[in-house]
């Protein structure tokens, strides 16, 4: 991008006793490019959001530049427009390349798996995903419970985005498999 910049911005009302996925593609940074993404969800208390993001660095002429910058926030809001939670971070395509940000070294993609249901037990369902993580997870993650009881959150850097989107497949399916009882049917892409 040599001017301007490139924003997503997304709205999920999550009515009474729904259940939504949104599960985009990974964003994909070229060089020079500079997004700006937003996702805010207004819940219900009896409503369940699954969803994830995530983004990863492209230079396709291999001359080691980079992206300019790339801002993600996700807020999590009731119905009357109380905070529930709230994840931000801004990050420069140099930090994400030269290794400055702690664990990232070769890995080269991000991602976010969130699940908002505040039905739920979250501490049971971060105990299943932790045990699916330290099974055999090539990468690192960081998974917690939501402030206000409203779900989980889990970042996770991978080496490519294949192996993130085995990981976040396999914590989507045990999800699925824990609020729902049964084991979702495979995602063809």
């Amino acid at each position: 991008m040599d001017d301007g910049d490139a924003r997503h911005s997304v709205t999920i009302r999550a009515e009474e006793d729904s259940f939504i996925e949104y599960f985009p593609d990974p964003v994909i940074l070229f060089p020079m490019a500079r997004m700006y993404a937003r996702v805010v969800v207004q819940m219900h208390p009896t409503a369940t959001v699954l969803m994830t993001d995530s983004f990863t660095s492209h230079d396709p002429m291999a001359n080691q530049e980079n992206f300019t910058e790339y801002r993600n926030e996700t807020r999590v809001e009731s119905f009357d427009g109380s905070l529930l939670c709230l994840d931000r971070y801004s990050v420069s395509g140099t930090q994400f390349s030269s290794g400055q940000l702690g664990v990232m070294g070769k890995n080269s993609v991000q991602g976010t798996f969130t699940l908002l249901n505040s039905t739920h037990p979250a501490a049971q369902l971060c105990a299943m995903i932790r045990r699916f993580l330290e099974s055999g997870f090539d990468g690192y993650a960081g998974l917690s419970a939501l402030p206000n009881e409203c779900g989980i959150w889990m970042r996770l850097i991978a080496l490519d985005a294949f192996t993130l989107r085995l990981a976040i497949q396999e914590v989507w399916t045990i999800t699925r498999q824990t609020l729902l009882g049964e084991r979702p049917n495979c995602r063809k892409k």
